[in-house]
């Protein structure tokens, strides 16, 4: 009798336990498994609910791994002991098997799906991270682009700068030669007309000494001619022996 009352404490305590069902399958917990280790034993002292409780917990893999055949076993020795619930599982043994390869279906059902969303997530993260790959590829290669061309402008630009320098140099040379050349000539125009000027007043100054000259010497008379004895008409009538008389020679 105490120990009948025993094995429903046990059973009592064990039934939440099998009540949490096949999520749990093939995972043994420390607790599990010393719950099944206790129903072990009164299921091996013959008590008929603790065999019952033992095949359950094989049946759904608590507190030890899930073993059908060992449930089944279990199931029997409680059902020839007239336990009522063992007696069900093994008149429903057949859907109880096809429950459990349903359940084990769905499972690798889920289990494929998880590893196909796995994969499917896999590969969204590789190729977000090739397309983020190629992104920052293109990214360098349009910034060594434009640096490429901005470098190429700036050689342009200083070559250009250069042309422009020596252009303006070449200028500023073609006409510092045109001034000097200028400068040259004006110098040379000037110098000619110095010259001119200097010869135009030397032979203005020779033309005034030669002038002066001529008025400062004496005056040459001409030698007195020999009276003549012939009382002749004569060419200049003041220079006759009548010239006192005439008004016109007075003077």
């Amino acid at each position: 009798m105490l120990k009948t009352r025993l094995t429903l404490l046990t059973a009592a305590v064990l039934l939440p336990f099998t009540l949490i069902g096949t999520a749990a399958a093939g995972q043994v917990s420390q607790a599990q498994a010393k719950l099944f280790q206790v129903q072990l034993q009164l299921a091996r002292s013959g008590d008929p609910n603790g065999e019952y409780y033992v095949g359950e917990m094989y049946q759904d893999g608590l507190g030890t791994p899930r073993d059908l055949h060992k449930a089944h076993q279990w199931y029997e020795r409680a059902a020839h002991k007239g336990n009522p619930e063992a007696q069900l599982r093994l008149e429903n043994w057949n859907t109880i098997l096809q429950t459990i390869t349903t359940e084990k279906q769905a499972k690798a059902a889920a289990a494929r799906e998880a590893i196909q969303t796995q994969a499917a997530a896999r590969a969204r993260i590789e190729a977000k991270a090739k397309a983020e790959a190629l992104a920052k590829k293109r990214a360098a290669a349009a910034l060594a682009e434009r640096r490429a061309q901005a470098a190429a402008a700036a050689r342009k630009l200083a070559r250009e700068r250069a042309a422009a320098q020596a252009e303006a140099r070449a200028q500023a040379v073609a006409m510092r030669k045109r001034k000097f050349a200028a400068d040259k000539a004006r110098a040379e125009a000037e110098a000619r007309k110095r010259t001119q000027a200097l010869a135009a007043a030397k032979v203005h100054a020779e033309q005034a000494a030669a002038a002066h000259a001529a008025k400062a010497a004496p005056a040459k008379t001409p030698p007195p001619k020999a009276p003549s004895h012939t009382h002749g008409f004569s060419t200049n009538p003041c220079k006759g022996p009548t010239a006192k008389f005439l008004s016109t020679c007075s003077g």
